[in-house]
């Protein structure tokens, strides 16, 4: 399939109205990894991340509409994602750096890391069940790639001793708030 014929076929969900949540590590989880790896660094904050903000620009300008970016992460006190400002439209877009193995704002763990974004997160309160009740729910997760270990000085995208690897999990060094969206 060409790109235009893909453009196509997925043209109402491109156009489609956007909830966009992006994922930001919390002390809790950015401690976890500390004891899973004694080496790891702390990413940056959301708003000193050029990867996730990259994506944001991208989702939050569509269609001429400038959409509210709805920051989460995961603390022990599991307090769910606000979706207050769902609309029955709206497709969720969850951005975050990732991989195959889940979230990593979430934790260490990729099971555990996905099971508190569905359970502790996203369905706890059970606010997104309520909001789209008998009516589809449209997520999209975007993982971000990018960066290459840059916010540690390691500007040759290769892992030197005593500095994060370019794929070692996002957070941020800044534990005073989730996320610090602009």
């Amino acid at each position: 399939m060409g790109i235009q014929e893909s453009i196509q076929k997925n043209l109402s969900f491109i156009l489609a109205p956007r909830f966009i949540t992006v994922a930001a590590a919390s002390k809790d989880t950015d401690d976890e990894h500390r004891d899973a790896n004694p080496d790891y660094v702390p990413k940056p904050l959301i708003y000193k991340d050029y990867a996730l903000l990259k994506v944001l620009f991208e989702l939050r300008m569509a269609n001429k509409k400038r959409y509210k970016i709805h920051p989460f992460s995961w603390t022990k006190a599991k307090v769910p994602m606000d979706l207050s400002g769902l609309q029955d439209d709206d497709v969720i877009f969850v951005v975050a750096h990732g991989s195959h193995k889940g979230i990593y704002a979430m934790g260490p763990k990729g099971k555990e890391g996905t099971r508190r974004f569905v359970e502790d997160l996203l369905t706890a309160d059970g606010n997104l069940k309520a909001k789209r009740k008998d009516k589809d729910i449209r997520i999209m997760l975007l993982s971000c790639r990018a960066g290459l270990g840059l916010h540690a000085g390691n500007r040759e995208g290769v892992d030197a001793p005593g500095r994060a690897e370019a794929t070692r999990p996002a957070g941020h060094g800044d534990h005073r708030e989730p996320g610090g969206v602009p």
